[in-house]
């Protein structure tokens, strides 16, 4: 069926496809680099501090030992990422909004738990 299709206008689908992609991907990057800013955010807010990052996650230094952060987080239903043993930063990847608010709302109750 479609090699019945005139070639231009297979091209005009797959420059549309292409765009279509491009625009996409610019809305995904965008989002991203949105969500490590209200992380770094958030970390200076409760005095943290976030380390400058180009990927999709932002680390913590929590200021206390990570694993003890990471594990009071995953009681409360979010996931983090330690860092190695003795470490005091945590990985953050940058989710959805709903996923960046539920953990400001879980580390917000995991700091005042700790004082």
């Amino acid at each position: 069926m479609w090699s019945r299709v005139p070639s231009e206008a297979r091209m005009i689908c797959a420059n549309s496809a292409s765009m279509t992609t491009e625009i996409s991907w610019g809305r995904t990057l965008g989002g991203v680099a949105q969500g490590r800013r209200t992380l770094s955010q958030l970390a200076a807010r409760w005095g943290l501090r976030a380390y400058p990052s180009v990927a999709n996650f932002v680390w913590m230094d929590m200021g206390r030992p990570a694993e003890a952060v990471a594990q009071a987080l995953l009681r409360l239903g979010v996931i983090v990422r330690p860092g190695p043993p003795g470490a005091t930063w945590i990985r953050v990847s940058v989710g959805t909004p709903e996923e960046v608010a539920k953990f400001a709302e879980a580390l917000e109750a995991v700091l005042k738990d700790a004082g």
